[in-house]
């Protein structure tokens, strides 16, 4: 009997049409190449499932039809199997995918939609951490603000694109009847501070800000940046903590 490591990767190998499984097939009066579609074929309803659920918002946009045959043909003739056993972690190429699809094509924002959704399905599955509160914050000197640096809370994302995602959004779950779609950059932050995904949009600065943090930059250093452009701290800090922004603090250590 093969290892199941062989029968693993010829499996596999034969899903992605680059070997065959009949060998491991016993024989009876169904052709092997019949069995082995029946599990080709209930492999592929679970992924287009899994991606469904990843991606209701681009279901909903482009109807169940169009949809699944994108689903369909992204998993079989990009042969984009999982390669490990997560499937949380599986999907992630679907939005490219869908710009060069010739049906979806059309949609230029449609890439962008999807990527948006990645990052609620990452935000979902990310740690759990308990947002940072004012109270938190209140021994902390001014004089330490050259060090301070705020550490971001593990389910935040930020995504931006030239094309108001804002309202395309609000069309797709029915709270905008329709609209003029306009050359209009939008800037989002995506997280899950305790049980629901939430999407701020958030001007320039503000994601200008947020990404410094990302990168670990100090507080002071931060405003020495943004110095320009009209930016308040104190709306900033209010914003950040009413909606669980930051995880936890520290002070970075100069030599």
């Amino acid at each position: 009997m093969p290892q199941l490591r062989i029968l693993q990767h010829d499996f596999m190998e034969c899903l992605e049409n680059k070997g065959s499984f009949e060998e491991h097939i016993q024989l009876n009066h169904i052709s092997p190449l019949n069995r082995f579609s029946i599990y080709q074929n209930n492999i592929t309803q679970a992924l287009r499932k899994v991606l469904e659920l990843t991606y209701p918002l681009t279901w909903k946009l482009i109807g169940e039809d169009c949809a699944n045959g994108a689903a369909y043909t992204f998993i079989r003739e990009e042969n984009a199997y999982p390669k490990t056993g997560n499937l949380d972690e599986w999907g992630e190429n679907f939005p490219a995918f869908l710009e060069r699809f010739p049906p979806t094509q059309p949609l230029a924002y449609l890439g962008d939609v999807a990527r948006l959704e990645w990052l609620k399905h990452l935000s979902y599955g990310a740690p759990d951490a308990v947002p940072l509160k004012a109270s938190d914050l209140k021994d902390i000197n001014s004089e330490s603000y050259s060090h301070l640096i705020f550490k971001l809370h593990p389910s935040a994302y930020l995504y931006s694109s030239h094309f108001p995602l804002d309202q395309i959004l609000s069309v797709i779950e029915g709270s905008l009847e329709s609209l003029t779609l306009e050359p209009r950059e939008t800037y989002a932050l995506i997280i899950r501070p305790y049980q629901r995904v939430n999407i701020h949009w958030i001007s320039p600065a503000y994601f200008s800000f947020i990404s410094l943090i990302q990168k670990e930059t100090p507080l002071i250093q931060i405003l020495e940046t943004l110095q320009d452009e009209e930016f308040s701290l104190h709306e900033f800090l209010s914003f950040s903590l009413q909606n669980g922004l930051f995880s936890n603090y520290a002070f970075i250590i100069t030599k």
